[in-house]
């Protein structure tokens, strides 16, 4: 099967010819799966912090500067032997230039495409290795903010949690322009059952953005869960979606 994607403009937009040179600002993500390629940056960060009280929230590091800065990499290290209940109940929180709500509120599992347990695999953005010291979680979306970030965990379980390592790179030269935009991770979860048929909203976004992605954890009563239902996106209040796919199994790879 094969998806199709494309982009409409209104009639008599310009539109720039592909060529290969265009990927080059790729570089720009630091792909974790690309050893060859050292993460991009003049800044590094690095922090630790030592078992977190069960329903408490720490400090990971904080960054601040006159002019913007762009983080493009930064690792989660877990010590030891990690079971899906810590990568669940240990929540990053990341709050860019002092907003109300942080952008950043997921588990630490889900916000790496782990979830549920420790499931290791390397894509473009987003990376998972276990080894004998414990397990490894890369991120290189790119994260710019105008003066400040901060990174928290939050230890939602009845657990004391173990040990959380992080470090680093940022850009300490970002231009911030009108089109630059802060980085933004939510999770949710719902209990529900296959009948009746219905569709079920997973995420509503407002306002000015660029959707990057999603990832989904089933547990399921039955062996074996088949994901029919297809997934849509409507954009811009769209009365018919502009992404129909062809199934749940074939949009997240499962079929």
């Amino acid at each position: 099967y094969y998806h199709a994607d494309y982009r409409t403009y209104p009639k008599g937009t310009e539109v720039e010819t592909f060529g290969f040179e265009i990927l080059s600002h790729m570089r720009e993500w630091n792909p974790p799966n690309l050893k060859a390629v050292a993460p991009k940056g003049d800044g590094k960060f690095s922090a630790e912090v030592s078992a977190i009280a069960a329903g408490s929230r720490q400090e990971l590091f904080r960054l601040t500067g006159d002019k913007p800065q762009r983080i493009n990499h930064f690792e989660v290290k877990l010590p030891g032997v990690i079971d899906a209940e810590s990568l669940r109940s240990l929540v990053l929180i990341v709050t860019f230039d002092g907003a109300k709500e942080p952008q950043i509120w997921c588990p630490l599992g889900d916000f790496f495409g782990s979830a549920p347990g420790v499931n290791p695999y390397e894509s473009m953005p987003l990376a998972v290795s276990r080894g004998e010291d414990g397990v490894t979680l890369s991120c290189s979306w790119c994260m710019p903010y105008q003066k400040s970030a901060l990174f928290e965990i939050y230890n939602s379980g009845a657990k004391n949690s173990v040990a959380v390592q992080c470090s680093g790179k940022f850009e300490e030269k970002y231009t911030w322009t009108d089109r630059s935009m802060h980085f933004h991770a939510k999770w949710r979860t719902a209990d529900m059952k296959t009948r009746p048929f219905r569709d079920w909203t997973y995420c509503d976004l407002k306002g000015k953005g660029v959707f990057v992605g999603d990832m989904l954890s089933i547990m399921s009563p039955v062996g074996a869960w088949w994901g029919e239902g297809d997934e849509k996106i409507f954009v811009d209040g769209e009365k018919f979606p502009s992404w129909f796919g062809t199934g749940s199994e074939d949009y997240y790879g499962y079929g």
